[in-house]
């Protein structure tokens, strides 16, 4: 079987997932003045279902890669038997990428605190970045099922990351002795950390055009468990939209190093005065606050 594995690995010349190293010492998401207040007042933020996101066809690209990736896998396999569980997984993740399937949820982040296409993205008619320390944020969803990572707008390095789920999920499988025909334990339970790990590699593809933006993403991984207490839903645009929350550390260590900027608006000064009082109330100290260096315009 290990003919047939070769040259499929060094097509996709895949390396070892790399440890995640943040260079950047702040980490900031843009949100509504309701979602701000939220955030401070419950020191929780919220993870939306990948499926709802705006730029959700993104996921759908990283599902094409991985088709493609399987189909090149089964024509270079010389032995049916590994062809048939090719076939199997094709199958099985027809339905990847849309509602039906399973959800990762992911909360958007970038180290720019005052971008203009930011701001017009998702605070029009007002709003703030909130500024976290990227240490603290990840070690903090990290113990709570996420991860924290860099979103990846190069398309050989998306080839190079779809194609490391493969390696690292199926191969063993692919290339592993022939199964009783009637026996399909071992292909759901492949089916189903592979369709995972799939939608968790895909959430974090974005397109060239966005790369301005540097967009980290905390993503839900496989291994979180299900608690029917952090599932919550809101509106948006006549659809009912599932979220989990994160909870960001109490502690005030943390939120001292907490920046906040406020974003274009016709009344800046009077804005930063309201979430100075707003933070005072709900954490008990004040943080950094700043105002935009972008003038508001009517967007």
């Amino acid at each position: 079987m290990k003919e047939s594995r070769t040259p499929f690995a060094s097509m996709l010349r895949v390396v070892p997932p790399a440890e995640v190293i943040i260079k950047c010492s702040m980490l900031y998401h843009y949100t509504t003045p309701d979602a701000l207040i939220g955030i401070i007042k419950n020191s929780c933020l919220w993870a939306t279902s990948v499926f709802y996101l705006n730029d959700a066809h993104e996921l759908i690209h990283g599902i094409e890669i991985a088709r493609r990736q399987l189909e090149r896998l089964r024509a270079s396999s010389s032995a049916q038997n590994e062809k048939s569980r090719v076939d199997w997984l094709l199958g099985d993740i027809r339905n990847v990428g849309t509602a039906r399937s399973k959800a990762a949820f992911v909360c958007s982040f970038s180290p720019e605190r005052d971008l203009l296409s930011q701001w017009r993205a998702y605070c029009r008619g007002g709003g703030f970045s909130i500024g976290f320390p990227s240490d603290q944020l990840a070690q903090a969803v990290a113990a709570q099922g996420f991860s924290l990572n860099e979103c990846i707008y190069n398309e050989s390095d998306q080839e190079r990351l779809i194609g490391e789920t493969i390696e690292t999920v199926v191969m063993p499988w692919i290339g592993s002795a022939p199964l009783p025909l009637n026996d399909d334990g071992e292909r759901f339970k492949v089916s189903g950390r592979f369709t995972w790990e799939l939608v968790r590699a895909a959430s974090r593809l974005k397109n060239a055009s966005f790369s301005e933006e540097r967009e980290f993403r905390v993503v839900s991984q496989p291994e979180r468990g299900y608690e029917a207490e952090k599932l919550h839903f809101r509106s948006r645009g006549g659809l009912v939209i599932p979220y989990t929350t994160i909870e960001l550390p109490n502690s005030s260590d943390f939120w001292r190093e907490v920046r906040i900027v406020v974003g274009p608006t016709p009344h800046p000064e009077e804005s930063k005065a309201s979430v100075y009082d707003l933070v005072r109330r709900y954490r008990g100290h004040a943080v950094g606050i700043e105002l935009t260096r972008t003038p508001f315009r009517e967007w």
